[in-house]
């Protein structure tokens, strides 16, 4: 991915993960665990990943204050649609923005304000997808450089 800006729906994600994202514990635990793991991605998707929730008090939460994943919850008059829709609307101009979102509504909204549109099941895909073979890897490195190894390598004689 090649985005400034991810912001996703943190609702529609997470309902759309079930168990598989973050086992069977309480949605409120859910959300941490979905921000951490956004945390842990190598490389990470975007330079800013914002997770917006529904809330009733509204702002950020400050255990994840700091770049590149920040949470927000909306007051309780606003909904995440909403947050997300202004969000979109105010970027700078020329930033590549990219949302999370499986709302086909929001989809066209935030697609006629100039941002890019992923479902949650195909980030999630890529969320999940196992880091590369680490034998693989190994072998691209030391392409050209040297021999491969053999059998006589692992018990010589």
């Amino acid at each position: 991915m090649n985005y400034e800006w991810i912001i996703i729906d943190g609702n529609n994600l997470l309902h759309t993960a079930g168990e598989r994202l973050c086992g069977k514990a309480s949605f409120e635990h859910r959300r941490w665990m979905l921000a951490r793991r956004l945390t842990e991605l190598d490389p990470l998707p975007a330079a800013r990943v914002t997770l917006v929730y529904d809330g009733s008090v509204g702002g950020r939460d400050e255990a994840f204050n700091g770049p590149p994943v920040e949470v927000v919850y909306t007051p309780k008059a606003s909904t995440a649609d909403a947050l997300i829709e202004r969000m979109v609307c105010e970027k700078p101009k020329g930033c590549r923005t990219l949302v999370v979102t499986s709302d086909l509504m929001e989809r066209h909204t935030v697609e006629s304000a100039g941002a890019d549109v992923m479902s949650c099941p195909a980030f999630l895909q890529e969320m999940l997808r196992p880091p590369e073979n680490v034998l693989q890897s190994k072998l691209k490195s030391t392409r050209g450089k040297a021999p491969p190894a053999t059998m006589g390598d692992f018990f010589p004689s």
